[in-house]
């Protein structure tokens, strides 16, 4: 069993077919030109001057990792320009990742012209080789466009019956391996523009499953709906009979951020009785929720047996005080 201890790499292999590994850190020529494409878009003294530039840089470089630094250094604002070239990385680009990349940040900073583009890879999106790190596979965007136009519709209102009737009008493509989950990922961007509780209902009855492997999948499912208060059904699943089950409804409980479950979570993080991987999502929903009461149980947690523990403890407690200790893992971005 995969526990969400490192939730992120268990999302990457269910949501891509991995299928081999490079081995090696990125090169120093790479670094060298991250490094530059960085200096120079925060050298451009205007968004349109930046758009341009990481333009022209995004289009001259060869490797996916050197070509996503861009993704990180696009202005905020929405703009036309900016639209234009994410549309055309989104369409054409050779790289899943890539193309996911882009659906995401016309999400976030697209203007609220970029939903036609969304839609169209939501439902055409070709499956294609990605590239990340030491990781290669094989994947579409459709998820991340998917949820690309529910943030689209939260940033403009306006566009939220349109992006509703998008959603519904897709056609979901077969998917037996269900590598996608894009018929929950529908469900789950709908949930978010309209807030309907009776899609809720199939995710919350699959925590009722005889099933473990079922039940999983719903406390998994959840994590995407943006859901403001823990459901009772989720939070009982916190202590299932299952290791996976209560790991995922721990992890998905902390992401909600629900202040009512702190006491639980708190609970879980201390009991040194518990599952490790158990443990370690409640130390990190803590730690994402800035809980400052439970400071003191971060700074108690620096000396636990599981040195995994120790490690979540003390980027729980970066996060919540702004303390680095010994046990802060060198190189982790917490911020």
């Amino acid at each position: 069993m995969t526990h969400p201890i490192c939730y992120w790499a268990a999302l990457i292999v269910a949501v891509f077919a991995v299928e081999r590994s490079r081995g090696g850190p990125p090169s120093r020529e790479e670094a060298e030109r991250r490094e530059k494409i960085t200096e120079d878009a925060n050298a451009a003294r205007t968004p349109a001057l930046r758009i341009a530039m990481l333009d022209k840089s995004f289009h001259a470089e060869v490797s996916p990792d050197v070509r996503r630094v861009v993704f990180g250094l696009l202005p905020k604002q929405p703009d036309a320009t900016l639209d234009t070239f994410l549309t055309g990385v989104l369409k054409d680009d050779p790289d899943a990742g890539i193309r996911s990349l882009a659906a995401k940040a016309l999400g976030t900073c697209g203007t609220d012209q970029c939903l036609p583009a969304l839609a169209k890879a939501v439902s055409s999106d070709k499956e294609t080789e990605f590239v990340m790190g030491c990781m290669v596979g094989k994947a579409t965007a459709r998820r991340d466009a998917t949820f690309a136009i529910a943030e689209l519709a939260a940033r403009f209102p306006k566009l939220s019956d349109q992006a509703v009737a998008e959603l519904k009008n897709l056609k979901i493509p077969a998917d037996p391996k269900g590598n996608d989950s894009l018929a929950d990922a529908r469900t789950q961007a709908l949930y978010q523009i309209t807030r309907d509780e009776k899609l809720l209902k199939p995710f919350l009855e699959q925590l009722q499953s005889r099933d473990a492997k079922v039940r999983e999948r719903g406390a998994v499912a959840l994590r995407f709906f943006k859901l403001k208060v823990a459901p009772p059904e989720l939070v009982a699943a916190m202590d299932d009979a299952d290791a996976g089950v209560r790991s995922w409804a721990a992890l998905t409980v902390g992401e909600i951020g629900d202040p009512k479950t702190i006491p639980l979570l708190t609970a879980l993080a201390g009991d040194t009785k518990k599952d490790v991987g158990e443990r370690c999502n409640g130390i990190h929903a803590l730690g994402r929720m800035k809980v400052v009461a439970a400071t003191a149980l971060m700074r108690t947690l620096l000396t636990d047996e599981s040195e995994s523990v120790q490690i979540q403890a003390a980027i729980a407690l970066y996060r919540i005080a702004g303390e680095k200790v010994k046990q802060f893992p060198a190189g982790y971005n917490a911020d």
